[in-house]
């Protein structure tokens, strides 16, 4: 009990801090998620469902504006303003319990958020972890993807098959990214803009395949938050594991610039 009252004190006390920071404006905290689960075998990529929910709440409740992705890029390229505390939620991979644990949670706050989904993959299984020995985790379905979009879900690239496109020839890292726009908007029937690299693996070759390929911005996993004049093709988020706890994820919302 001494233990829970600790922590409640230490969140009451950062956010009483929080209170008084300064209300100018450090560029957009874009939350980078990979599972919502129990499963503690993954725990460094699966955030438990009740700590998942646990962040949600603190959003709704410190008032922050979670926006689509899309919007939030479009209003910096415009140079239009964005309400202070504005945040985007964006998951990797694309995996089931995405749909099963992480949906209901975003709607209950009527939260939208963006996958980043390899299209060869969808209503497939993770192939790219069990060849490298990893266990099996099944991915989205065409099906649960046009749900997800009903709820203001919104789904963009991650390659065609998640392949790691510095660990590959250039032929096959152009096909994949290539592939990867025109497989995804098949599948959702939308314009498919935004890349994510797998891994956060990039290099300026590789760069040049996403814009010659069409999309108009890249996510890497590199930590930070996006703000005007930033690479484009370059862009940061803020990286939320299963190790992060209600405190951590605060001060790295909060803190990380």
């Amino acid at each position: 009990m001494r233990r829970v009252f600790l922590v409640l004190a230490l969140i009451v006390g950062v956010m009483a801090f929080l209170f008084f920071l300064s209300y100018r404006s450090n560029g957009v905290p874009v939350l980078m998620y990979h599972m919502v689960s129990d499963w503690s075998h993954r725990r460094a990529l699966a955030v438990p469902v009740k700590e998942f929910d646990r962040q949600m709440w603190y959003l709704h409740q410190r008032g922050y504006q979670v926006m689509s992705l899309e919007t939030i890029l479009k209003k910096l390229n415009s140079g239009e303003p964005l309400p202070r505390k504005t945040v985007a939620i964006t998951f990797d991979d694309g995996y089931q319990d995405n749909y099963i644990n992480a949906l209901p949670v975003l709607k209950k706050y009527h939260f939208p958020a963006t996958v980043f989904m390899p299209c060869s993959l969808v209503g497939e299984k993770n192939l790219w972890d069990i060849k490298r020995g990893k266990a099996e985790v099944k991915m989205l379905t065409r099906e649960q993807i046009a749900e997800m979009m009903f709820h203001k879900i919104s789904f963009q690239a991650h390659t065609s098959n998640h392949v790691v496109l510095t660990d590959v020839s250039p032929a096959r890292a152009r096909k994949e990214i290539f592939d990867s726009k025109a497989g995804l908007a098949g599948i959702t029937g939308k314009n498919v803009e935004i890349f994510c690299y797998p891994s956060g693996r990039y290099n300026n070759q590789i760069k040049g395949y996403v814009k010659a390929a069409g999309f108009n911005y890249a996510f890497t996993t590199r930590q930070g938050r996006i703000k005007p004049g930033d690479d484009p093709y370059t862009l940061k988020r803020i990286r939320v594991s299963g190790m992060n706890l209600l405190p951590d994820f605060i001060m790295r919302l909060e803190f990380i610039r």
